[in-house]
């Protein structure tokens, strides 16, 4: 929104907007629409605060710095009363320290207890016997067989060579007995082929024996071989049942492990981003201690000036109280002068406005009416702002 160019002796809604966007930054204005002395000491004091030119006059750029600081000084107001709580609490707070919580303190009893019972070393139940047997087929000697060392054949021998003889004995009796009962060597030959026979059939008994004890060595070897791979395979089910438990045992570890990590991860970046909220509310709480005293010096400062105007008016209105006295004791003196000031006010017209006053004289220096208004001494002499503007006009025109 664009306001006029506007200069000691002004009025209407651009002063008293003028004087509302001054009350903002802390002067002490009454917003009455009269630019006066007070309002224009408070434009120059401004002007000279946020390095504008100090000329009492506002235009273009006493304007903009006004409205565009009016809208931060709102903004910073409403900030820091949102903020007053935390910001004190932060002044005396010590800063955060990081301590570990219950839940991740029992998360690594968890996990250093999963460390404590890890699977012992595996231990073969059946590896003694492995070796034992394996031991035995290793070191198992070739097959020999020794046909006179073998019991069975021997009573087999034993039986073939007696029944041999009692065939041949026999063999000769009958062919004695077809002789006569005399021995011949016919006799003599069938007995001892009857004898033969025999033998010859023991004969086919020792291979049977031989291959048989060869059969049994091939059994026991088999044997052997059956029962080391019946071992090795309850032994390959003990070690894969091992290696299920140590899976599950690691498994377990790692989901300990990963638990403890996404806690103890998430807690401490809690704990930074506290320490970085407290940091921010210190920061905060210092800026705000010193703009605390920046404003209290600024205070001070207008205090300062405001009672320094006072002053100057209340010179200013013993300067008017004298000149009052001057211009009713020069009245008392001289009828004619009475009669010709009469005479006079018939014919002026007197300004009705603080406004009109300073355009029709150029002299701002007099009241404004709320100045007027409060001013009890003044309002004693005069019943209305209209009669003090008449008077004034008397002496300054």
């Amino acid at each position: 929104m664009a306001y006029k160019t506007i200069q000691y002796g002004s009025s209407g809604e651009d002063v008293k907007k003028l004087q509302e966007e001054l009350n903002k930054h802390g002067y002490k204005l009454d917003v009455d629409g009269q630019f006066g002395s007070k309002t224009q000491s408070a434009v120059k004091d401004y002007q000279k605060k946020n390095n504008l030119s100090v000329d009492g006059i506002v235009g273009v750029n006493t304007w903009g710095s006004l409205t565009a600081k009016s809208t931060a000084t709102t903004t910073s107001k409403a900030q820091s009363k949102t903020a007053t709580t935390k910001t004190k609490a932060t002044a005396t707070t010590k800063r955060p320290t990081y301590t570990k919580s219950k839940a991740v303190t029992n998360a690594e009893k968890k996990l250093s207890n999963w460390e404590k019972n890890s699977p012992a070393e595996y231990e073969s139940r059946y590896s003694a016997e492995i070796e034992g047997i394996l031991n035995d087929i290793l070191n198992r000697e070739k097959f020999t067989y020794n046909l006179n060392a073998d019991p069975l054949y021997e009573q087999y021998r034993e039986l073939y060579t007696e029944n041999g003889k009692k065939a041949m004995m026999d063999t000769i009796g009958e062919a004695s007995a077809l002789t006569g009962g005399y021995s011949n060597s016919y006799a003599v030959t069938a007995g001892s082929q009857a004898y033969q026979e025999y033998l010859d059939n023991l004969n086919d008994v020792a291979l049977d024996l031989r291959d048989r004890a060869y059969e049994q060595y091939g059994d026991e070897g088999e044997r052997l071989f059956e029962d080391i791979t019946l071992l090795r395979s309850l032994d390959g089910d003990d070690y894969e049942k091992y290696l299920n438990q140590l899976e599950r045992y690691y498994k377990d570890g790692e989901y300990l492990l990963d638990r403890l990590t996404a806690m103890s991860d998430a807690e401490y970046e809690q704990f930074l981003q506290t320490v970085e909220a407290w940091e921010s509310d210190r920061d905060y709480a210092f800026k705000e201690k010193t703009d605390a005293l920046d404003r209290e010096e600024f205070e001070r400062e207008m205090a300062f000036k405001q009672a320094e105007a006072e002053r100057d008016q209340a010179n200013e209105d013993r300067a008017y109280q004298l000149s009052l006295q001057r211009l009713y004791a020069s009245g008392s003196s001289s009828d004619d002068s009475s009669k010709k000031k009469k005479s006079v006010n018939q014919v002026i017209s007197y300004p009705e406005t603080y406004g009109e006053f300073c355009a029709a004289t150029g002299y701002p220096g007099i009241m404004t009416k709320t100045e007027f208004n409060k001013h009890t001494t003044v309002r004693k002499k005069y019943r209305t702002y209209q009669d003090y503007l008449e008077a004034m006009y008397k002496i300054y025109v």
